[in-house]
Order: C-alpha cells, then sequence, then structure tokens
C-alpha cells in the first residue's frame, strides 16, 4: 500500500489485492468516524494497524476494530452503530489497558498466571490481538522522541507481547514481534547477521529453487513444497542456545538456517513422502524426530528429518499435513493447550480467526473455574474460583497464612469469609504475635491441599495444648502438697481447676482437712473442724495430705 496515501480508497485497494473478506459497509463507516474525530496522527496510526491485520489474515470484526476510536464513544453509540459485539471489545480493551498499564511496569511477576488473567478479562481474544498488533505497528511506525525510548518500547513488547502471542498460538505474529524488537534492541548484531546471510541470499535463493525443483521431480506424490528462511532473531537465539555466545562463524553450522516444509493431503502420504526423502538423501539418524506419532507437548505436529542434500548441504525438511500446517503456524502449538489442561479443540478458534473470514468467536470463555488476583505489588496469584484472603494469603507463603490477622481488598477491611474476585488488590494483616492458624479457617479455606494444611497445624496445636494443660495442673497440685484420697467417694477430675489453703484456719501437714468448692470454682483446703466448714456442708470434699 501507497504510505504516501493512507486514505479509504487505497485502503479498500489494498484489501482487494490481498482477497481479504470483509463487512466493507462497518469498514467504511469506521473509516467515516476516524476521518471526522481522529487527528491525522490517529488517522494514520489506526490504517497502518488495520493494514497489519490484514497482512495476518485476521477476521472482519478484528480489522474493523482496528480503525474504530473506541475512546470517543460511549457504549450505546458503539452498539447501534456497530453492533454489540463491538461493545464488548471496547469494554475488554479497557480492561486489558487498566491491567497492563499496572504489570508492564511490575518486575518478577508471575507471567503466566498473568496471561491466563488477560486471557479471562477480556472475554473476546480479538481484545488481546487487537492489542498486540496496535504495540507492534507503533513500534514498526517508529515515532519516538528518542533512540531510548524507542529501545525501551521494544524492550517491553519483546517481553510482554511475545510471549502472549506465543500463548495464544499466533507464532506467524509472534516471529514479527521478535525480529523487529530485536533489530532495534540489538541493532549490531541484527545488521551483522544480515550482512553475513545476504552475502549468499541470491546463491541460496538458487538453490531452494533447485532444490524444490529437483524433490518435486522425484516425488511421486501430489505435493506443496516451500523453504523459508530463519529470521534474524532466531537464528541468533538458535546460536546463542547452542554455542553460549555470538559468533559470523556459527551460522552457516545451523542446519536448519533454511527450513524445507512438504505439505500433503493425509498422514499415510506423509510416512510414504518420508520414505522417498530418504530414498534420494542420506539422512542423519539422530536428527529425526516422528512428531506424528508423537507429537510435542505444544501440540506442534510434523515428520522432521535433517538430510544431505544437494552439494551435500545439510538441510531440514518438515513433512506434515494442510491441517497440521495450518494448526502449528496459527493453532495453539504453543503452551495454551496443555498448560490449561483443555483439549485442542477448544482452541480452534485460533484456526478461525486466522482463516474463517469473519466467523463468531466472541463466546468463548477460558478459565471460569479460576480468577486472578494480585499483592499490593502487582504480582498476579491465580486461585480457585470462591476463594477467600485465607487461600490468598497461604498462596503467598504457609507463614504469611498462619498468622492471618485480617485482611484488605482494594484498600477495605473485608472478613476472612470474603469471596475474592479477578482484579482484586488483596493486603494479608499479619498477627506478628501468632503463627498458629484458627480451626475455623479450614472452612473458610476453598483450597483442599490449604484445608489439609491448616487441618495438620491445627492438630499440632491441640497436642501442645493438652500437654501444656496437663504440666500445669500437675504444677499446681505439686504446689498444693495435695492429693485427692483414692479411697473416698468424691473423687474428681482436676483439669483446669484452682485449689488454695485458707487462710480462715490455716491448715498445715497432718491436719484433718476437706475441701470445699467456691466462687469460679475454686477448691480452698480447709481443717475438717473449721467454723466455716461447720456451718454448711455444701460442696464438702474429702482431702488428704500426700
Amino acid at each position: 500500500m501507497n504510505d504516501k496515501k493512507k486514505d479509504f480508497v487505497n485502503l479498500i485497494d489494498f484489501i482487494k489485492k490481498n482477497g481479504t473478506d470483509i463487512d466493507l459497509i462497518l469498514l467504511r463507516k469506521a473509516y467515516m468516524f476516524l476521518e471526522k474525530d481522529g487527528s491525522e496522527i490517529e488517522k494514520s496510526n489506526k490504517i497502518e494497524r488495520c493494514i497489519s491485520c490484514i497482512n495476518f489474515n485476521l477476521d472482519s470484526i478484528t480489522i474493523i476494530s482496528s480503525l474504530v476510536n473506541f475512546d470517543m464513544y460511549d457504549d450505546g453509540f458503539i452498539a447501534e452503530e456497530f453492533g454489540h459485539i463491538f461493545v464488548n471489545i471496547k469494554r475488554g480493551m479497557k480492561n486489558v489497558d487498566n491491567i497492563l498499564s499496572v504489570c508492564e511496569n511490575v518486575d518478577k511477576q508471575d507471567f503466566d498466571a498473568l496471561k491466563k488473567y488477560l486471557i479471562a478479562s477480556c472475554r473476546d481474544i480479538r481484545v488481546l490481538i487487537l492489542k498486540i498488533i496496535d504495540k507492534y505497528t507503533l513500534l514498526k511506525e517508529g515515532n519516538f522522541d528518542n533512540e531510548d525510548l524507542k529501545k525501551d518500547f521494544a524492550k517491553k513488547i519483546f517481553n510482554i507481547y511475545s510471549p502472549i502471542s506465543e500463548y495464544l498460538g499466533l507464532n506467524v505474529i509472534k516471529s514479527e514481534i521478535d525480529n523487529l524488537s530485536f533489530s532495534i534492541i540489538n541493532p549490531e548484531i541484527y545488521e551483522r547477521i544480515l550482512e553475513v546471510i545476504d552475502k549468499d541470499y541470491k546463491e541460496d535463493n538458487l538453490y531452494s529453487d533447485k532444490l524444490k525443483k529437483y524433490i518435486k521431480d522425484k516425488i511421486d506424490i501430489n505435493i506443496d513444497i516451500f523453504g523459508r528462511r530463519k529470521n534474524i532473531y532466531s537464528i541468533y537465539n538458535k546460536i546463542i542456545k547452542i554455542y553460549g555466545y555470538y559468533s559470523d562463524e556459527f551460522i552457516f553450522t545451523l542446519n536448519d538456517l533454511w527450513a524445507f516444509t512438504i505439505l500433503v493431503s493425509n498422514i499415510e502420504l506423509c510416512y510414504k513422502v518420508l520414505g522417498q526423502i530418504h530414498t534420494i538423501f542420506t539422512y542423519i539418524p539422530e536428527e529425526f524426530d516422528d512428531y506424528i506419532s508423537r507429537p510435542k507437548s505444544n501440540g506442534f505436529r510434523a515428520l522432521q528429518t535433517t538430510v544431505k542434500a544437494l552439494d551435500n548441504k545439510l538441510v531440514e525438511i518438515q513433512i506434515k499435513t494442510y491441517e497440521m500446517h495450518e494448526y502449528n503456524e496459527f493453532g495453539p502449538a504453543s503452551h495454551i493447550s496443555y498448560k490449561s489442561g483443555n483439549s485442542k479443540d477448544q482452541f480452534d478458534w485460533v484456526k478461525n480467526l486466522s482463516f474463517s473470514g469473519g466467523k463468531d468467536i466472541s463466546g468463548l470463555k477460558l478459565f471460569e473455574d479460576k480468577i486472578f488476583v494480585f499483592t499490593p505489588m502487582y504480582m498476579v496469584k491465580q486461585l480457585k474460583k470462591g476463594s477467600t484472603p485465607v487461600d490468598f494469603a497461604y498462596s503467598i507463603h504457609t507463614q504469611i497464612g498462619n498468622s492471618i490477622k485480617g485482611a484488605k481488598v482494594n484498600g477495605k477491611m473485608v472478613p476472612l469469609i470474603y469471596q475474592l474476585s479477578s482484579g482484586d488488590i488483596v493486603e494479608i494483616i499479619k498477627d506478628k504475635n501468632s503463627n498458629i492458624p484458627k480451626k475455623s479457617w479450614e472452612q473458610i479455606a476453598q483450597n483442599p491441599g490449604i484445608k489439609r494444611k491448616i487441618r495438620k497445624f491445627s492438630k499440632e496445636k491441640d497436642k501442645v495444648d493438652i500437654e501444656k494443660n496437663k504440666k500445669e495442673k500437675d504444677k499446681k497440685i505439686q504446689n498444693t502438697n495435695i492429693s485427692k484420697d483414692p479411697t473416698i467417694e468424691n473423687n474428681i477430675i482436676f483439669d483446669n481447676i484452682t485449689i488454695k489453703l485458707s487462710k480462715c484456719c490455716n491448715p498445715k501437714k497432718g491436719d484433718s482437712i476437706v475441701g470445699r468448692v467456691g466462687v469460679g470454682g475454686v477448691i480452698k483446703i480447709h481443717k475438717k473442724d473449721c467454723s466455716m466448714v461447720l456451718r454448711s456442708n455444701k460442696g464438702i470434699l474429702n482431702f488428704s495430705w500426700k
């Protein structure tokens, strides 16, 4: 598209050339409002964002949303002009902005939980994709006051938005973000790698074309084959992983500097093509992997082999079906399916988003059995839905859980039975004089593991209390130097009972004595002939000296 004329006519031409299926009426309306209410800078940025969405084969609603300035209009206006699905996107954008405005500036946060929290918060996954595209476009446009600001922005995108793209399975977008960010963060090495590989670029292209033709001629199965050179960041990253440091000489030791992909219609043909490839070329046994029968934990499926191809060059070849290729490129072929414990079938929205041309995916709901809350330092904690401050405290550390005195949620005191919600900022107030949980907390906690932990500590406390009471009772009896007469009828149990010598008759060892129950259950020892005893025989117990 002509950068000098970023108007609607050029945008429509670009869409038609790209073959994008889109609702042109809504697109025209979005552009009309942008032109009417937006500044020149806003118009330029949003058109660039729209172009990026088209280039990444995103759906109609995402492309149209990229032109809408949601901040300028209320929900009612958006619903009337565009529809309720765009209201959801508007709300989701605001929610994600609020979360990221905090999290972008936090070090060592629980990033895995943050990614899940973002997905749960936005409800429509297109919100996150728009946010990723927005940041990528701003970085690509490069309108920064100085290089330091641009580099800081690139680091933020690389550290936050690239992992989110990978987490969503949007590997094509992730690759673009990584390469662009790396060119800004480390321009010297980026340019050096580019210079080294560009020397042989024309030759490599000729070799690639020659190899593709050779394989097609030799294989008696209908295939599609293409080659793709690793991007600059991927080359650098692999060199660092293998050698620990970068040097130009390591570049051409990579056997997948050019990776070739062969696509066929079904799994059976994958193995047939593999057999023929291994017949044509010598393969390296230790480099062969069957990711079809044993998929990677992230869902990636393909036959992957390294062969000595034409001119004895080492070349990596992946063989897969069209469906596998689609899934690996755009679906959850990263981390989301196995980390969340959901089957990959629940993530067909990624393929729909990239290929369906506008299929409604707004109904996707993830992680509904979980909540995501923040510590006062904005660390993200993932908890079970219905969790309380007790669960939160123990999720940080057992000792913090054991010493809860109270809790604040969003700056206000709440009871420990309070149910937390995603986005809450929770502060635990500790009792400095206690590190033992209360029994009642077991009923308050929702996490079974935390319940067991509280139960264990409570039992240990009960044991300590029993031993302590026994020692105190024995000490009291010893101090009075008296005991119950085992032969008398009125024996009692001495747990938590105080025994004192009365001052009225001052009994001494050898005197005949009795006990009289007084106020508060205190037993006072009297001589048998004490006037206080003779007045009434109620509450009198027989005692003797040890």
